[in-house]
């Protein structure tokens, strides 16, 4: 592997994707998103994604908010997956 600064490293064993047994291509399926401003505190942000879920989707988290001492206790979906 070379990074963008011209560095390079290795890992071994460090990444294998197989695609054997039905699992396909990688692909990216969906994207959504929360406010993008600052709000009122809030004890729950929801944000659906317009596509239901299939099985073996990964979902990406990203949340930020504009305090030093806000804290994020849980990230889960509908049937409660963390």
């Amino acid at each position: 592997m070379k990074n963008t600064d011209a560095q390079t490293g290795t890992l071994n064993n460090g990444y294998t994707y197989t695609a054997s047994g039905g699992g396909g291509t990688i692909a990216f399926v969906q994207s959504n998103s929360g406010p993008a401003t600052i709000q009122a505190p809030n004890t729950t942000v929801a944000v659906t994604y317009p596509a239901a879920q299939t099985a073996g989707d990964t979902n990406i988290v990203v949340v930020g908010w504009g305090d030093t001492t806000s804290t994020i206790s849980s990230v889960t979906d509908s049937k409660l997956n963390t």
